[in-house]
């Protein structure tokens, strides 16, 4: 009996989550989920392909190269693994040092701007680790490291949440994942550097590749931030149109939604 009851209930959940409802959102607008389920709705829209994309790389060049940080702070600087990773895990301090000044940092220079200079604090974070001579310069480059990547972050997690209002919460599971999976992507391919190569070359390739990560957001949200403009003031002037017909309208009326058009 309570397996038929728990199976029923099982069913009834399948059959809501499954149906095609349409969708009413805040502003009124109707949206119908794009056929072959919440993940590939996601995927259908470019501008969640751009952040995914992205995010995977962050995941990969910030954490595939910080892995190995420890290992070239012991060759370099002579340290022990206990230093080494305490200089490491300043990480922590950088990503508070945002939070504390994350309001007037976000006011004063926009999410477009902090994507370019998170990059860029990245960079700097890695050169830091590569040209310091002293354990000064790797505390440094711990609290950049951190201040940066949530610079950077920030922005991809807040985008993360709106670029598909239909089915936000499977879009910020993917989001979640594609961080993730660069994460192990980067220490993997990362291993494979340092065996061919050494570790050098992971902190510079991590570095170079951040820098371009940055200054390529920052293009897109431009973009984005463009189309979004236009879209709004298209939708505002149809909106005019709906509540002011010109044919429905006495003559007063005409003129007011002649004026109202001409200023959108």
């Amino acid at each position: 009996m309570v397996l038929r009851v728990f199976g029923g209930d099982l069913l009834a959940c399948g059959r809501v989550a499954g149906a095609p409802a349409k969708n009413r959102a805040r502003d009124g607008v109707i949206r119908t989920p794009a056929t072959g389920g919440p993940i590939v709705s996601v995927f259908k829209q470019p501008w969640p392909r751009v952040v995914l994309a992205v995010v995977l790389a962050e995941g990969a060049l910030v954490f595939g190269g910080l892995s190995f940080v420890p290992a070239y702070l012991q060759q370099t600087l002579g340290m022990s693994s206990a230093e080494a990773g305490l200089l490491t895990a300043l990480f922590g301090a950088g990503a508070l040092l945002y939070v504390i000044n994350a309001r007037q940092l976000v006011g004063r220079f926009g999410e477009v701007r902090l994507t370019f200079a998170g990059g860029w604090v990245l960079a700097l974070c890695y050169l830091c680790y590569l040209t310091g001579f002293h354990w000064l310069f790797a505390a440094l480059a711990g609290v950049l490291s951190g201040l940066g990547y949530y610079l950077l972050h920030a922005v991809l997690q807040t985008n993360a949440t709106q670029m598909a209002p239909e089915v936000r919460g499977t879009a910020v599971s993917l989001f979640a994942c594609f961080l993730f999976l660069g994460q192990a992507l980067g220490v993997a391919f990362g291993g494979l550097v340092v065996d061919g190569f050494g570790i050098v070359w992971v902190l510079i390739g991590a570095g170079v590749l951040l820098a371009a990560a940055g200054h390529g957001v920052q293009l897109r949200l431009n973009c984005q931030t463009a189309r979004s403009v236009v879209f709004e003031q298209s939708s505002r002037s149809r909106r005019k149109i709906r509540q002011n017909p010109i044919g429905a309208c006495p003559f007063k009326s005409k003129q007011r939604f002649h004026h109202d058009f001409v200023v959108v």
